[in-house]
């Protein structure tokens, strides 16, 4: 039996059966999720449910591992420099008195506040919230929300988890298996511990395994971190493709 907390282990075994039962199948990525579990990207749904039939019916693989295939997450939107003073109570109060939209009949919310980034000033912060699809229509439309005395500017938020260890996507460093082969966020070589790194200039390592992985030709003279990277673009396509907007 595998090692199920070993993410290459498992990612070689489930793309081997994968490869073995079906070759003509595209997965447009592969993640690493938390205790050694991978996460497959197909280019829509049907193929993710061909693909879940597929492991749910090999036996070395269903009886092994757990399959799952997530619910499409809800949008989320940032709510640009908000005091730094206001907390989440607050925050919910005075969206709702003056948004009367994001709560329902009984004063509800209609909306999760899941966390802050701290903005270029250093007096604000942006808050991001998750809503329902019909409010994220509504609020898109609107073109803001009144905070007190004041219409806060908003935009859909795409979070992107990237590894600044690996600098691979889909994944954090702090759930990273190998946190000593940490690579330059610019030539993408891995750093030596103990050693003086020599960078070879800008080299994207994520646009470079995606060209060889899915022959696309991605330029590759750019940061691990340029958010102009066309890897890190589709990533923010794959998120939206993932997205119930209700439509």
């Amino acid at each position: 039996m595998p090692d199920r907390s070993d993410y290459n282990v498992n990612k070689n075994t489930i793309m081997a059966t994968i490869q073995e039962k079906d070759p003509s199948i595209r997965v447009r990525g592969i993640g690493q999720l938390q205790g050694g579990g991978v996460k497959i990207i197909t280019s829509n749904t049907e193929s993710a449910k061909y693909v879940n039939n597929i492991l749910k019916n090999t036996d070395g693989i269903e009886n092994t591992y757990e399959i799952l295939t997530p619910d499409k997450r809800s949008p989320q939107i940032i709510l640009y420099n908000v005091s730094k003073d206001i907390v989440t109570e607050e925050l919910t109060k005075g969206l709702i008195e003056k948004n009367l939209f994001l709560c329902n009949p009984n004063n509800t919310p209609n909306f999760k506040i899941n966390f802050k980034i701290p903005a270029k000033d250093r007096e604000k912060y942006h808050w991001v919230i998750t809503v329902p699809p019909r409010i994220f229509r509504e609020i898109r439309e609107k073109g803001g929300l009144y905070f007190g005395w004041e219409r806060l500017r908003v935009a859909e938020f795409i979070g992107i988890k990237q590894c600044k260890i690996c600098m691979g996507y889909g994944h954090t460093s702090k759930t990273y298996i190998n946190p000593n082969e940490k690579r330059c966020d610019r030539c993408g070589n891995v750093k030596i511990e103990g050693e003086r790194h020599h960078c070879q200039g800008l080299r994207c390592i994520n646009c470079i395994k995606h060209n060889q992985r899915f022959g696309t030709s991605f330029g590759t003279g750019h940061s691990c971190l340029d958010r102009r990277c066309k890897s890190y673009l589709k990533q923010k396509d794959i998120i939206r493709s993932r997205t119930d907007y209700g439509q």
